[in-house]
């Protein structure tokens, strides 16, 4: 079982960003369930949002406590005391930042960096980063392939944004920089 923590604010697509992960994963014959975890919170406010992926049966539906990886989609998230909670030795984190230094104060051993939000300004014209994290992880991972991304983008987005969002992860995809921690 491989499990995923995003953080993220509301607005930025990380619940959408899980229901992609998910989605594909189903499509390359594993099992996944994504869930969000929010209350009454407004656009902006901290958000998490969560994917499990097994070979066999997804049974629990808990909150993840400790991810093999974090994604963090804002990184004045960074800080945030839910951030690190339950991280493990080997924990993965994966930081739309413009720099491995933005997101140095993680301390991780695994990073990546992705500057998703100069994708998703320059794709979409909006920061809006989801599909362009999405894309990172694929290529940081190698969880989930781009033909099965595409295809969950494809469905679970509009076909009025689809391509712009399918080329935001593409793209990152390419852009993705593994740092040593």
């Amino acid at each position: 079982m491989v499990e995923v923590r995003i953080h993220c604010r509301g607005g930025q697509g990380g619940v959408t960003a899980a229901r992609i992960i998910g989605l594909a994963a189903v499509k390359e014959g594993r099992r996944a369930i994504a869930f969000p975890s929010f209350t009454v919170e407004r656009r902006g406010a901290p958000v998490m949002a969560f994917v499990r992926i097994s070979e066999g049966e997804v049974l629990d539906r808990s909150f993840i406590y400790n991810p093999d990886y974090v994604l963090i989609f804002d990184p004045k998230l960074i800080p945030h005391p839910s951030v690190k909670v339950g991280v493990k030795e080997d924990t993965s984190f994966l930081v739309n930042a413009k720099s491995k230094e933005e997101a140095g104060p993680l301390g991780a051993r695994r990073l990546a960096v992705i500057d998703a939000t100069k994708i998703a300004m320059e794709l979409l014209g909006a920061p809006i980063v989801n599909t362009a994290m999405c894309g990172a992880f694929a290529s940081f991972t190698g969880l989930i392939g781009l033909k099965a991304l595409e295809e969950a983008i494809r469905e679970v987005l509009p076909p009025r944004i689809a391509d712009r969002n399918v080329e935001a992860a593409m793209r990152a995809y390419e852009e993705v920089t593994p740092c040593l921690g």
